[in-house]
């Protein structure tokens, strides 16, 4: 990932299932959606830039919703889609949208499906089909099995008709995200320690209580940015920040994942495959 991005520095980010490698994040790169994650939402803290190159730390539920536009004007709206998330088991209803970051097909068993152009408009729609090709400069609407009250969304889906995607991310003071990755915990907000672990899913003692390998970044009063590794507890990790003059500041991924890459030198090696990283060149 370095090598290809040509990253002056870089830290592996989010966290992901070291089984299957799939994110657990809500990710936004160049303001386009990568993964949705629900997951303790707003809790869990997003480490963002917006399109001033302004970074902050935001907590938000990232509220991604369709809209149907038919021929004929009538509209069908769904809400809470997510994105690149393979569905959890074969009951699962959830909306997903898949686009070419997933891949170039999703080679997944479908109730439902819609392939969207890069135009919004409808290319194909059908039932109870896998391999589906995600087009290049478009995506695939996606559900795994329909819900008890399943609404009119696919049923209404005819080839010619628009999509209209929008975002509302719900708590954040920042709308026009450019990157953005959630991760965790917190660990400073306005300059002071932050410790709301367990409201962000972080109650087990490896994580939160004990002495391991971290890396963490944070923000200083005048924009600039922080990144640091070490091997302390996360409160040790934000006492830190907080000497280091970061006003904000979290965690993210640590232990084997721990990566530090500064200016042509790996501060901290990754001890495996990391699954994603923040980076600045």
């Amino acid at each position: 990932m370095v090598n290809r991005t040509g990253a002056k520095f870089a830290m592996n980010a989010g966290y992901f299932d070291m089984s299957t490698y799939a994110p657990n994040s809500t990710m936004i790169d160049k303001s386009k959606l990568i993964t949705i994650d629900l997951k303790y939402n707003p809790q869990k803290p997003s480490f963002v830039i917006d399109h001033s190159g302004k970074p902050s730390i935001q907590h938000f539920k990232a509220n991604h919703k369709l809209t149907l536009v038919k021929t004929n004007g009538r509209q069908e709206s769904v809400a809470s889609v997510v994105v690149n998330k393979q569905p959890a088991n074969a009951y699962d209803a959830t909306r997903i949208v898949f686009t070419r970051a997933w891949g170039t097909n999703v080679n997944l068993y479908a109730s439902d499906y819609v392939i969207v152009d890069g135009n919004g408009r409808i290319t194909k729609h059908g039932r109870f089909t896998s391999n589906i090709p995600i087009p290049e400069n478009g995506y695939v609407i996606y559900q795994r099995s329909r819900r008890e009250k399943e609404g009119n969304f696919f049923n209404a889906c005819a080839v010619g008709d628009k999509i209209n995607p929008s975002i509302v991310y719900e708590g954040s003071s920042v709308q026009n995200i450019k990157t953005s990755v959630s991760s965790g915990p917190r660990i400073v907000k306005d300059g002071k320690s932050y410790k709301n672990y367990s409201a962000e899913g972080f109650s087990a003692g490896d994580i939160a209580y004990a002495s391991r390998k971290r890396v963490a970044i944070g923000i200083k009063s005048d924009g600039k940015i922080v990144m640091i590794t070490s091997y302390c507890t996360m409160d040790q990790l934000s006492k830190i920040m907080i000497g280091l003059g970061c006003k904000d500041a979290m965690n993210f991924d640590g232990g084997a994942s721990s990566g530090l890459y500064c200016d042509g030198q790996w501060l901290s090696v990754p001890g495996r495959k990391l699954n994603n990283m923040i980076y600045f060149r």
